[in-house]
Formats: structure tokens, C-alpha cells, sequence
């Protein structure tokens, strides 16, 4: 159950770092679907907001020198995000979970205690707001999914009881023209159903149509068709994929209104781009037809609660009348017109689907062993392997002195500071057996152990115009919480 529970604990750290991490994308495509409105095509518009859903189930996309995150600030989330994923992903093999049970284990002489060796505990031991926000997160998650899967379940018996095949011949010769017309080889079942309020499509490898049961009896021939070619659109884009999609993603988000409200916005443009691509199979005296046919379904359609998971052809008022401002003034696009919008999606999708085009090696050096875990905060952190055994270095003996701090040991250049801050190291002195005049550091030759922070740091040693000098590798903060290359510490020889 603990070992459920960290990689539950995992996910969430994922989904808060990814809810924060698309903010970007769903705000630039938003404002561009905004702009462009009228312009390109509903369906291309669709496809951005797809985008969106495809940013937030991914946690890792291709590596692209466009992507729009290649900045300092974005590709700090990228790193937090990315380490996460390859704790959950175990790609060194490593027992991470035990790992992080260790570490602790050797911060907190409770756990000595075989009975604090628990997630559970650890969980516990985090500051107050990353736990409340945990088990929070849980309880949403663990009602809505628990809501919708039985939701599904309870229509899906009724569809199995109450469900009655149409045999009508009419109908039937109706759905065979607008599966030839849409060139679908696939079969469907045309199923009349109560407890619905408008025709539907339902199921991914048996798709069914759903009929409010007496619809087609108050309806004309041309709305027959209407609506079978409605729906069957929609089973031939399989749209129902996408709100499956939609309902996970708004379960493991379900904190965030602005994925809430994402989700709607795609919801009616995939309704919009379902009617513009029957209107492109109908010819313009047929379009008017379409109009009345939503209005027709509207006005004959019962008082009963709305579907929860199929696709439907309803929405609110407001939705219907912009639906039906759409197919009044719907005009086929030119292929130029087309030819521009692909493109422009293409190229948003190069910049919204891609990560910067940098690689950052999770370990700086191959003779150090990095691995990465949750620490008492309920941060993903990375750590070195500090279990070194001593060796002698007499080239290190005696006090060395910090002069300064540089990005890259050839950076450095005798006699001119590049640092002109004040060190939080001033001096480092090297006794024998691994001992040093720091409380947290122990050395043994080429490194520098660091048993409390759980990190290791090279050290080099240089004679410059017959002065030696030490080049010691700073791990902070940026190197253990954010993958960043660590910098170097200038010291010099004095005793």
C-alpha cells in the first residue's frame, strides 16, 4: 500500500507541475482561436485545442530549438517535471521507493524503528501545505473517478436493457446512403433509447447510435438524414475518444478552472467542426435544412436530464445559437485559405508540442551515482551516492583559501575576481583520515562528500604561474532540485 501511495504521491507532483507548466499553451491558444476566428476553419481551431489536451496527458514531448519554453525560468519547471517522470519511469533500474525510505532512514534515527519505514510516516513528516494539498488532491480524485465509472456503468446497463435495435427500412436505407456517402466501412448499431434528450454516439470499438425513443416519428426525411449524418461524423473523427480524453484529464486536474473551462471551450468547438464537416457533404439549399433540423430535434426533444458520457447534438441555448449562426453563414474555405490554416497549425504544434532542445545529464560525473527522490519537504530532489570509501590525497592536505566563483574552471583567470559578492565558503581545511574544518563535509581523493546533504563534489587540483590552485564543483540547490550544472569554487593553496 506505501509503494502505492509514493507513486500516487508522484503523479500528483506531476499533474501540479504540468497544471502550472500549460498554462502558456492554453492561453496562447485561446487568444489565437479568439483572433482567428473567422478566418480559418472551425476544425483547425479544434485541432489547437486538442493541443492543449495532448500538453497536459504527455508529460514529455519532443525536443525542438522553436519550442516556445526556451527560456531560463520555463525550463526550470521543465527540469521539475522531467525528474518526476524519471522516478516514475525507473529508467536506472533503481529501487527509487526503497532509495527514498533509505534516505530518510539515515536523516532520522526514528526510523531505526522498522514501523516508521513507511511512505505513510514519511508523508507525515512534509510541511503542512504539501500535505494538506495531497490528500486533498486524493479525496477529488478518488470521488469523481468513483462518480464517473459509475455513471458509466449505470447507463451502459440501460442502454443493454432498455435499448431497442430500429428496423425500420427507411431509416435503415437512410444510414446506408450517409455511410457510403462518408465512405465508412465500419458497421453500426442504430439503437432507440429513453432516459436521453437528443441523438448521441457512444462506445469506441462497438460505436452505437442512440435515439431518443419516438424522435424519428415526429421527425421529416431530411432531418433523418440530417442526423445520421450528424453522428456519424462524429464516429467517423472518433470524436468520442477526445471526451473520454477530456473526462481524465478534467478528473486529475479537477482543481484547476482553467483547464475546466479549456475543456468546454474544445467541446464546442468539436460540436462546431462536426456541423461544418456535414456541411461540406451537403449542397447550399441542404444547409438551411441542417439549421432546422437542430431546431426540430430541439422542440420534439424530452425534459430529461442531459447525457453524461456521449456525444449529443444539444447544448445550451446560448451554444445552439451560435451553432446556428455558424451554418446560416457557413461558406466552404478556398484551398488557399485551407493550405494557410495547415500550415499555421503545423507550426503551432512545432511550438506548443515541443521542449526546449537542450539535454542535461542527470549525472555530471560517470564516477559519481546519481538517483532521485522525495525529500522531508515533498520535493523531487536528486542525490549522489556518498558511500566512498577513503583514500589518501597528500596534494590536498593543509587550508585552502576561496578567491572566487566561476561558471567553468576555464573561466578562471589569476588575479581578476569574477565573483563580486561575498563567498559563503571562505576557506576549506583538509586534515588527515577524510576530516575537514566543516562540520557537513568529508573528503576523500578527487571528491568532496557532502553525508547530509547526500552530494558529492569533484575537486581539481592546477599549478597556475606557480601557484596551486583548487577548482570545487558547488552543488546547490540548482543541481538538486533543478538539474543545473554546478559551478565552481576558486581556492587557493595558503598552508
Amino acid at each position: 500500500m506505501d509503494k502505492s501511495v509514493f507513486y500516487l504521491f508522484l503523479i500528483f507532483r506531476l499533474v501540479m507541475e504540468m497544471s502550472i507548466f500549460s498554462i502558456i499553451p492554453i492561453v496562447s491558444i485561446t487568444i489565437l482561436n479568439k483572433l482567428l476566428n473567422k478566418k480559418i476553419s472551425i476544425k483547425f481551431q479544434y485541432i489547437l485545442y486538442i493541443f492543449i489536451l495532448i500538453r497536459l496527458i504527455l508529460p514529455i514531448m519532443p525536443k525542438s530549438s522553436l519550442s516556445l519554453y526556451n527560456k531560463a525560468k520555463i525550463l526550470v519547471k521543465i527540469n521539475n517535471k522531467n525528474n518526476i517522470v524519471e522516478m516514475i519511469k525507473n529508467e536506472n533500474k533503481d529501487r527509487n521507493y526503497d532509495n527514498s525510505l533509505n534516505y530518510y532512514k539515515e536523516k532520522n534515527t526514528d526510523f531505526n524503528n522498522p514501523k516508521y519505514l513507511s511512505f505513510t510516516h514519511i508523508i507525515n513528516k512534509f510541511n503542512v501545505s504539501t500535505k494538506y494539498l495531497f490528500i486533498i488532491w486524493c479525496l477529488g480524485l478518488g470521488i469523481l473517478t468513483i462518480y464517473t465509472i459509475l455513471t458509466y456503468v449505470i447507463f451502459h446497463k440501460k442502454i443493454k436493457q432498455s435499448g431497442k435495435n430500429i428496423t425500420d427500412n427507411t431509416i435503415l436505407d437512410f444510414m446506408l446512403d450517409c455511410t457510403k456517402l462518408l465512405k465508412i466501412k465500419n458497421s453500426f448499431k442504430l439503437l432507440e433509447l429513453d432516459y436521453i434528450n437528443s441523438p448521441a454516439t457512444f462506445g469506441i470499438k462497438k460505436p452505437m447510435i442512440l435515439i431518443p425513443k419516438g424522435m424519428f416519428s415526429k421527425l421529416g426525411k431530411k432531418d433523418l438524414k440530417n442526423i445520421l449524418l450528424h453522428e456519424l461524423c462524429h464516429c467517423k473523427r472518433k470524436d468520442i475518444l477526445i471526451i473520454y480524453l477530456c473526462k481524465i484529464i478534467s478528473i486529475l486536474y479537477w482543481f484547476n478552472p482553467l483547464i475546466w473551462l479549456t475543456i468546454n471551450e474544445l467541446k464546442k468547438s468539436l460540436e462546431l467542426s462536426c456541423d461544418e464537416m456535414v456541411l461540406s457533404y451537403i449542397n447550399k439549399e441542404e444547409k438551411l435544412n441542417y439549421g432546422y433540423t437542430i431546431l426540430n430535434i430541439l422542440s420534439c426533444s424530452k425534459n430529461k436530464s442531459s447525457i453524461y458520457f456521449p456525444l449529443n447534438i444539444l447544448g445550451t441555448k446560448k451554444e445552439l445559437s451560435k451553432r446556428l449562426s455558424f451554418i446560416r453563414d457557413f461558406k466552404k474555405k478556398s484551398v488557399c485559405n485551407k493550405s494557410i490554416s495547415l500550415i499555421g497549425v503545423l507550426l503551432t504544434g512545432l511550438i506548443m508540442l515541443t521542449e526546449p532542445n537542450i539535454v542535461i545529464s542527470t549525472t555530471v560525473d560517470k564516477d559519481i551515482s546519481t538517483k532521485y527522490i522525495v525529500d522531508e519537504k515533498g520535493r523531487i530532489r536528486k542525490i549522489d551516492n556518498t558511500d566512498f570509501p577513503f583514500t589518501k590525497d597528500n596534494t590536498v592536505l593543509g587550508e585552502w583559501v576561496s578567491i572566487d566563483f566561476i561558471e567553468k574552471p576555464n573561466d578562471f583567470i589569476p588575479n581578476k575576481k569574477s565573483f563580486r559578492d561575498d563567498l559563503y565558503i571562505n576557506n576549506i581545511h583538509f586534515f588527515q583520515n577524510g576530516q575537514t574544518n566543516k562540520v557537513f563535509y568529508k573528503w576523500s581523493k578527487n571528491f568532496i562528500i557532502c553525508p547530509y546533504d547526500k552530494t558529492v563534489s569533484r575537486y581539481y587540483i592546477k599549478i597556475i604561474n606557480n601557484t596551486k590552485y583548487m577548482f570545487l564543483q558547488w552543488k546547490s540547490g540548482d543541481y538538486a532540485f533543478r538539474n543545473s550544472l554546478p559551478r565552481y569554487y576558486v581556492l587557493k593553496k595558503v598552508k
